[in-house]
């Protein structure tokens, strides 16, 4: 099945994502054979969070980090937006180096990947604009030998203060809730409205995450998801509510201190600052930049150089493995002193894996971590050698509509996990072609 799309025609490839409200397809320019990523979602979602979504990514164009738009429109019953291709998010990376033995990433990867998505937040406030749903699943690395962290997902994103007058929005009461309840700050959990500082309290929870590859809330969660995913209509309902009540207590009764046990004492200084802002307070990102570095000790130079503008790390080095883990003992000065030597090298702008490369190991399974991406398989869902579920084309009709309101009254769409989406090989010639125009809905931020 071909789409054309603004001129361009796209061979559909199968899925490799899901949000919310909408699915995520690799897609081959016909012509050039280059790879896209392609979002559908139906073209009858009152919501329309796509072209949202499509006006935020215009706004935020030009940011490090930020996917370029290629295309967004209508295309049969389905609105689509054509968006650069991006390699496996932090949840993978995670999953990946559990899978390998490790509790969590590492503390320098921690360090390194913490610093550019507090730029990326920052970059978003400075757009104001708050994401509204920080987690690991919405920040990816870029493919290729420069590969910096890209923040995804603005369907959930909002305006926390008018452009033109500076004016921040009024607090809220009640607030609906909105965005992942694991990472998402105690006060949104509360049902106050979004502002800056929750952005950067998910932050901190995810660091927390990739370190120790765990969060205190989520340690007796697993059982409680698979039931409520079993469950149907009303009980499925419920059983989702009890859990993320469950959820919310045991995350309001977590002591800083025991969330950021055998992590540095840097990152009970950083959730204090996030918890401690006010409403309306900007968060002190150079002071939380500084936390970041500070838990590198003796290696803070060399923690310098994995940040900002300048990151660019080939992927090799996020998944190879190493000796300091940081999540089985109290992470120590002199214990980092004595790692230090295996950062990686800055040469010009791009910071390079140590010179004798990764592991043969890694160096072995990376091309097999972005085979399984581009098939769609997912390293965070199915696994890195396991076989795809069969494939057939994709329709609206696959994007249900969940029980679940969005924030503005409107329904959230979401996959039927029981309804197998396309792939392109599995379609008979000749190819369809869909001639897709400009859509042209207007919406207000």
């Amino acid at each position: 099945m071909e789409l054309r799309l603004g001129g361009v025609s796209y061979r559909l490839g199968r899925k490799i994502g899901s949000g919310a409200y909408a699915d995520v397809h690799i897609a081959t320019n016909v012509r050039t054979g280059a790879e896209v990523a392609i979002k559908l979602e139906p073209a009858r979602a009152k919501s329309q969070q796509l072209v949202y979504e499509a006006m935020l990514c215009r706004i935020l164009a030009g940011g490090v980090g930020i996917s370029d738009i290629h295309w967004y429109g209508v295309v049969g019953d389905l609105n689509a937006l054509v968006m650069d291709l991006l390699g496996p998010s932090l949840e993978d990376l995670v999953v990946f180096r559990r899978k390998r033995g490790h509790r969590g990433v590492g503390l320098r990867r921690t360090v390194a990947l913490g610093l550019q998505v507090l730029d990326r937040i920052e970059f978003l406030h400075s757009k104001n604009l708050v994401h509204r749903d920080i987690k690991p699943e919405n920040f990816l690395l870029g493919l290729g030998a420069a590969s910096r962290v890209h923040v995804i997902d603005f369907g959930l994103s909002k305006r926390f203060r008018d452009p033109k007058t500076q004016q921040h929005v009024s607090p809220q009461e009640n607030a609906q809730f909105a965005g992942n309840l694991a990472f998402s700050s105690v006060a949104s959990s509360d049902g106050q409205g979004p502002s800056r500082r929750d952005d950067v309290e998910a932050l901190a929870y995810m660091l927390v995450y990739m370190l120790r590859g765990k969060l205190p809330w989520l340690s007796s969660s697993g059982p409680a998801v698979a039931q409520a995913h079993q469950a149907d209509g009303l009980e499925r309902r419920q059983q989702q509510l009890s859990r993320e009540n469950r959820l919310t207590s045991k995350k309001n009764k977590t002591t800083i201190e025991a969330l950021c046990k055998r992590c540095p004492d840097e990152f009970v200084s950083f959730v204090r600052h996030c918890r401690g802002l006010n409403f309306e307070e900007q968060p002190d990102y150079a002071h939380l930049r500084g936390l970041l570095r500070a838990c590198l000790g003796a290696a803070g130079a060399a923690g310098a150089l994995l940040e900002g503008q300048e990151q660019a790390v080939a992927l090799e080095w996020w998944l190879a493995d190493d000796t300091e883990e940081g999540t089985k003992s109290k992470v120590t000065r002199s214990s980092l002193r004595k790692q230090s030597g295996d950062f990686p090298s800055a040469r010009g702008n791009v910071i390079e894996a140590p010179a004798g490369g990764c592991d043969s190991a890694v160096c072995k399974v990376l091309p097999a971590l972005l085979g399984s991406f581009r098939r769609g398989s997912g390293i965070g869902q199915q696994g890195l050698f396991e076989t795809p579920p069969p494939a057939r084309a994709v329709t609206s009709s696959d994007i249900t509509a969940s029980d679940s309101p969005a924030d503005d009254g409107n329904p959230v769409f979401e996959v039927d996990n029981d309804n197998p989406v396309f792939e392109a090989v599995h379609v008979e010639e000749p190819n369809p072609v869909i001639e897709a125009p400009l859509l042209s809905t207007k919406m207000v931020l």
